[in-house]
């Protein structure tokens, strides 16, 4: 049996890194895949790369999770996959996902661990940041899903921004059990390419200005608040005593980053309340 995997790719002027995210894809070990791109109307060549990589491209949504639905609406796999666009997925992630779901009929989702890369000081930081929530299931968010269970949850939440992934893992734990999800370990690359602290913190502060539904859904705030809170993420980055002698700058500037990213958010999330 090789069903099919869908893989849906929400993009918005992602020339820089889709041509590398759609290789990654066609050079997986398992094959029967289709890639949807799914484009929110991009001023770049981000079509063109796609069109002429031979995947199938849309037109639709105005922000991720509009997208990833409209994408799915339009798939045929057994299974989706959700990746963004500055992502590349490690040789092996499909078949692995597609192996666990075909030999455990209790498991309903995947989520794939990510690792960060990029070309300068924060893309590092980010590096650092991400290596330390390997083992944290909480800050994890499921890719890779059965179609029925994606049906039965009515897709991503189109109300949601920067929040959107969360509230799929929530949505999925509250419907399937905590035993329902499992993971890979094969990893998605994340290319944080020439990342800026100011780039990074712009992102932020726009997310904060759009958590309200997410930090007030009864069934997350608890989860969210939790995700919120900075000192779980500097205790994770001191529970690496290895990498902190080894990249004492970098360890510093991871540290620096988050808080200045909790400021961000917050800064947004009152904007939106004075």
């Amino acid at each position: 049996m090789t069903p099919l995997v869908s893989v849906i790719i929400p993009t918005k002027n992602s020339a820089r890194t889709i041509g590398a995210c759609i290789a990654s894809i066609q050079r997986q070990t398992y094959s029967n895949t289709e890639i949807i791109l799914v484009d929110n109307e991009s001023t770049d060549d981000t079509r063109a790369i796609g069109e002429k990589m031979h995947v199938s491209v849309l037109q639709a949504g105005d922000e991720r999770s509009a997208q990833r639905n409209a994408g799915a609406k339009q798939s045929r796999g057994a299974y989706v996959l959700f990746i963004d666009s500055d992502m590349e997925l490690t040789p092996s992630v499909i078949e692995e996902c597609v192996q666990i779901m075909e030999t455990s009929a209790h498991i309903q989702a995947i989520t794939i661990l990510e690792e960060s890369f990029g070309t300068t000081f924060w893309a590092d930081c980010k590096q650092f940041e991400r290596s330390c929530y390997d083992a944290t299931p909480w800050l994890h968010s499921a890719r890779f899903m059965r179609r029925e269970l994606f049906a039965a949850l009515f897709g991503y939440r189109e109300d949601l921004i920067g929040a959107e992934d969360f509230d799929m893992q929530k949505r999925i734990l509250g419907y399937c059990g905590a035993k329902s999800i499992s993971r890979t370990s094969a990893k998605i690359r994340h290319n944080e390419g020439a990342l800026t602290l100011r780039g990074l913190l712009k992102k932020k502060y726009y997310y904060g200005q759009n958590m309200d539904r997410y930090v007030q859904n009864k069934t997350t705030t608890a989860y969210a608040l939790k995700q919120a809170n900075p000192l779980h993420r500097l205790r994770f980055f001191f529970g690496r005593p290895d990498m902190i002698r080894k990249h004492p700058i970098i360890f510093l500037g991871t540290c620096f980053m988050k808080i200045m990213e909790f400021f961000a958010l917050g800064l947004g999330y009152i904007s939106k309340h004075v």
